[in-house]
């Protein structure tokens, strides 16, 4: 459900469907990558890492 609606706030601002998909994919990555474990199998994704750590590595490249 994230990744839709991150795809459907992307191409109101007015982004291409490749660099929506693109953006989204990125943001998904971002929250899973530094998530936190809470046990061995779930824990919580961080939805502000995308703009804490990946939009900062993409700017630095």
């Amino acid at each position: 459900m994230v990744h839709t609606i991150n795809i459907a706030a992307q191409l109101a601002e007015g982004k291409s469907p490749r660099e929506a998909i693109l953006i989204s994919k990125d943001f998904i990555t971002e929250a899973v990558r530094h998530s936190w474990k809470m046990n061995d199998y779930v824990g919580p994704v961080n939805h502000g890492a995308y703009h804490k750590y990946g939009m900062a590595e993409k700017t630095q490249k």
